[in-house]
């Protein structure tokens, strides 16, 4: 068994080769994940026989989601390599510091992108379907605004009503 000496640790060979090994089958098994997924979440997006699409369904931002999951596992799976071949702890830690610093701008980028596309099917519901909703709203605008508001002149006209219903006439 050879060893190699780094820094203040010392990896032998066959570890090395070992973790190399076992970060290529995690990828390879990561991959067969992602298959599976994109395939359930297409199977989910697409209508069943007989049945409507669902509005609520956001095909762009599934396709984002899945899109940045394998990108950010990607980056993961790429500093497990580089950090199995690291000779230093200096090294090492260069290697967490730049993917953490990477990292963080990537996923405030990906919220971003994820917030605009949950936001655009609500963009897309607010607007009119049809030439006739704009006239029917501007049409209920109008009808509640020709109604007669409930104000002190029918509070006066009450008393003169009784007035005359008693034979008198209402004094001014």
């Amino acid at each position: 068994m050879t060893t190699q000496k780094t820094g203040t640790f010392a990896i032998p060979a066959e570890v090395r080769t070992y973790a190399e090994n076992s970060v290529d089958q995690a990828r390879k098994a990561f991959d067969e994940f992602m298959t599976i997924a994109r395939r359930t979440v297409t199977s989910l997006e697409e209508p069943a026989a007989g049945t409507f699409a669902s509005p609520f369904v956001n095909r762009e931002m599934n396709r984002q989601v899945l899109s940045f999951t394998e990108e950010n596992v990607a980056a993961a799976f790429a500093l497990a390599r580089e950090l199995v071949r690291a000779g230093t702890v200096e090294e090492v830690v260069k290697l967490q510091s730049d993917f953490l610093t990477g990292r963080m701008t990537a996923i405030g980028e990906q919220m971003q992108a994820i917030g605009k596309a949950a936001v655009a099917p609500i963009d897309v519901t607010a607007t009119p379907v049809s030439p006739a909703a704009p006239k029917a709203e501007a049409s209920a605008t109008k009808a509640k605004a020709a109604k007669p508001a409930k104000a002190e002149p029918q509070a006066e006209a009450a008393p003169a009503a009784e007035a005359g219903a008693a034979g008198e006439t209402p004094s001014a």
